[in-house]
């Protein structure tokens, strides 16, 4: 009665990994598993894509109240502050909803983000 239980054989082993010539998902996991720490270079990339996808819109800004001015769309000099926010909020709402589109239409096309 004393008897303890055989025991178990090892887990099989995993088979071993393939990787195709000129397949970019296998370029980039063979990129994974060589590199280590942390990646400052695509972080570094990642920045300053997104510093440089600001700045069309922010470059517009100051410019923004003389735009109004020369077009005449205020009556009164004291509106072109109110059309200003007018324009940035449906810039920005535009903004919002083409982001939203383009996420539900990546997760629609192949399930992930």
């Amino acid at each position: 009665m004393g008897e303890s239980p055989p025991p178990t054989p090892p887990p099989p082993a995993a088979p071993a990994k393939v990787y195709y010539e000129g397949c970019p998902g296998c370029a980039m996991e063979r990129r994974k598993e060589s590199s280590t720490g942390t990646p400052y270079k695509e972080l570094f990339f990642v920045g300053i894509t997104t510093f440089a996808s600001s700045l069309p819109i922010t470059s517009l800004f100051p410019f923004l109240y003389f735009m109004i001015q020369d077009l005449h769309v205020a009556q009164r000099e004291e509106d072109i502050g109110f059309y200003a926010g007018f324009l940035v909020h449906h810039i920005w709402l535009v903004e919002v909803s083409h982001r939203s589109f383009g996420a539900w239409l990546q997760i629609a096309s192949d399930g992930s983000l």
